[in-house]
């Protein structure tokens, strides 16, 4: 993987400066330099989850080169899974039956 081209792309489609790209990944400016320039051929775990995490990269693009550099709006996780959103509407759908059932007896 070069690098180098990797963070340029993320820099152009998230318009950030490498020390905002740092910040926002925890890194430092010189890290960031470090991977750029080949000094530190694979970036830590930690960092490529932060890319993911925090600035909404597209794992496919990423790690296969496919799709959008960032992912839609509608692909960003939400930071809860599936079945917990799921989980989470059923209660909500029976806690309005319960304020339905309460309201038509007022």
């Amino acid at each position: 993987m070069d690098w180098f081209k990797i963070l340029n792309e993320i820099k152009k489609a998230t318009q950030l400066k490498s020390v905002d790209l740092a910040n926002m990944t925890g890194s430092t400016k010189s890290y960031l330099s470090h991977i750029e320039n080949g000094k530190s051929k694979n970036p830590k775990m930690e960092f490529i989850q932060a890319l993911i995490k925090e600035l909404n990269v597209n794992p496919y693009w990423l790690f296969l080169g496919n799709g959008p550099v960032i992912k839609a709006p509608d692909e960003q996780d939400m930071g809860i899974s599936k079945v917990q959103a799921q989980n989470a509407l059923e209660s909500l759908k029976q806690a309005t039956k319960v304020l339905e059932t309460y309201l038509q007896h007022q």
